[in-house]
């Protein structure tokens, strides 16, 4: 609320952002703690592998619309094998193969591990890039992905362990 009230007040980009933005991310926010939420739930009735599958069908129906939009010109994009078997490398280590370990996570953890241990598909879709695209590892990236690390970490210790 302080985020909404600051950004109603100055409308500024350099402040707390934009009213818009802020009503975004707070709605994704409410849609991913729903998702985990759900899956957890359901997850008691149907397997992982099968609430995966679900989930990318009605994502992709839902999606379907918006991809007829933006093919608006007629011309579909070249498409060669390499670049074929890079976005299927994408999809599949990236996207699915992350998703369903998430919903394995939440039939057998908690939905709050589930939700940490996603934060890892950032960690696999750069390093994917970096081996398939040819994208340039980076000191930056280093240093996020160790604090990406420490973060988990950090979240799913006991609370009696120590800190090292």
């Amino acid at each position: 609320s302080i985020l909404i009230y600051g950004s109603i007040k100055t409308s500024d980009v350099l402040s707390f952002g934009k009213p818009i933005g802020n009503l975004l991310i707070f709605t994704g926010i409410l849609f991913s703690t729903s998702y985990y939420l759900i899956s957890r739930k359901i997850s008691r009735y149907y397997s992982p592998l099968t609430i995966t599958f679900f989930c990318f069908l009605v994502s992709t129906i839902l999606s379907f619309p918006f991809a007829i939009y933006e093919y608006t010109d007629g011309q579909l994009m070249s498409f060669t094998t390499s670049s074929i078997l890079n976005l299927l490398a994408l999809t599949i280590f990236s996207s699915i193969v992350v998703y369903y370990l998430v919903q394995w996570l939440i039939k057998h953890a908690t939905a709050y591990i589930a939700a940490i241990a996603l934060y890892m598909n950032f960690l696999i879709a750069s390093s994917i890039g970096i081996i398939f695209f040819e994208e340039k590892l980076t000191f930056s990236f280093m240093i996020a992905a160790c604090l990406i690390i420490l973060g988990a970490y950090i979240s799913v210790k006991k609370q009696n362990d120590p800190v090292y």
